[in-house]
């Protein structure tokens, strides 16, 4: 990285310049006349960057980067932007994204904007903790069985796009959760050194957001079959409702750290359920197999969950 101690200089009545080494620019690819990004982080420092590149992966510059979309799709390119941001990056600049959907990106992270094809990114500051990201899933999660359960008889296409949707979110903040952590860990190592229970918890958060995130895909799958079909029968309304009410109980008990004896009981809770549905599937009609099946997994990654709760009790 090169330095250099420069005065600010009047142009004209309203602006101010500062005047840049030709090697510099040289070495940038710019010259005068050529475009370039200029940005105010929230930290307090200005970003200048050439607009121009034709790199397919991002390519660093201080604190800003810039990225080639090429074919990805809007989910692959929403990871790699959240990668950045977790890294710590001020800025970003996202070539060919015309067609890329904004909506994919959690707007309090960054402001965006579109200038000729492109899409110019600040990032705000950092303060997003793994845990907050956590707490947010939950509340998706929850509000993704609440649909579901409350609208059995009714599922329009509209409200299996309202869980898609959440699916879809669950997907993209698993992801920052992942990337979050381990720059919590990284920065706790060279602050203090790492402590036992940091690195249980960033793990343990780390492995409930994929929990989640499956849970999400499998409320979205069921959501998806229900419409598939007339009529759903009474049992499954119960069991399903019965699962939407562990699986809240069982997140709440994650967030909060409840008791191990509170793990416990919603372990025999979920056997009970395990044992209630392998009743229901020995004697349902083939096409509601299927939408058992679901229920099954779910009832299995509720289990993984409150696996995750009873390590972190004893902790």
């Amino acid at each position: 990285m090169k330095s250099s101690i420069r005065k600010i200089t009047r142009v004209g009545k309203k602006s101010y310049a500062v005047v840049i080494p030709k090697k510099w620019l040289h070495f940038l690819g710019v010259y005068p006349g050529s475009p370039v990004y200029v940005v105010m982080n929230d930290d307090g420092t200005i970003t200048v960057a050439p607009l121009k590149t034709s790199a397919s992966t991002p390519a660093k510059l201080g604190a800003y980067a810039t990225l080639s979309t090429l074919t990805a799709d809007d989910r692959s390119i929403t990871k790699v932007v959240l990668a950045l941001y977790s890294a710590g990056l001020s800025s970003l600049i996202i070539d060919g994204s015309a067609s890329w959907d904004l909506a994919s990106l959690p707007q309090e992270l960054a402001r965006v904007e579109r200038v000729d094809g492109r899409a110019l990114i600040s990032f705000r500051e950092l303060k997003a903790d793994p845990r907050e990201v956590l707490e947010n899933m939950v509340r998706k999660v929850r509000e993704a069985f609440r649909l579901l359960s409350e609208n059995l008889e009714k599922l329009s296409p509209e409200l299996w796009n309202k869980i898609h949707r959440i699916e879809s979110e669950l997907d993209v903040m698993a992801h920052l959760v992942l990337r979050l952590a381990i720059r919590k860990l990284i920065v706790e190592t060279l602050k203090k050194g790492l402590e036992s229970e940091t690195l249980v918890q960033s793990v343990l958060d780390v492995s409930v957001a994929k929990l989640l995130e499956d849970l999400s895909d499998c409320i979205d799958r069921s959501a998806h079959r229900i419409e598939e079909y007339s009529t759903i029968s009474r049992d499954y309304k119960s069991l399903l409702t019965k699962v939407s009410d562990l699986s809240s109980d069982v997140m709440m008990c994650y967030l909060h750290r409840c008791s191990v004896d509170d793990v416990l009981l919603n372990l025999s809770k979920a056997s009970k359920l395990r044992e209630e549905l392998k009743e229901l599937m020995s004697v349902s009609a083939s096409p509601l197999q299927t939408l058992l099946s679901e229920i099954e997994v779910a009832i299995t990654l509720v289990e993984d969950l409150l696996e995750a709760t009873l390590v972190l009790a004893y902790g």
